[in-house]
């Protein structure tokens, strides 16, 4: 779990992606899950988004293509009444 990770383990991780930061998120499946950023506000990624993975302190980028992770992490109400 990343409790037994590093803050600066994990941005260095980002940065090997183009990313400079990266705020813990939630869990996803058992991993703890972090959004990789630009602090200056820069979009790096246009498309799909991008999650930090972290579990038995193995560390993964993860393009989330089917949105699973990003359902699960903020939910949304699809049956509101549009009137």
């Amino acid at each position: 779990m990343a409790l037994h990770m590093s803050k600066r383990r994990i941005v260095k991780f980002a940065r090997e992606y183009g990313f400079d930061r990266a705020k813990r998120v939630g869990t996803y499946n058992g991993y703890d899950v972090y959004s990789p950023y630009m602090s200056s506000g820069a979009v790096l990624t246009v498309g799909f988004p991008h999650f930090i993975l972290i579990k038995d302190n193995e560390i993964e980028m993860y393009v989330d293509n089917d949105l699973k992770v990003m359902d699960a992490l903020y939910p949304t109400d699809n049956n509101l009444d549009e009137d």
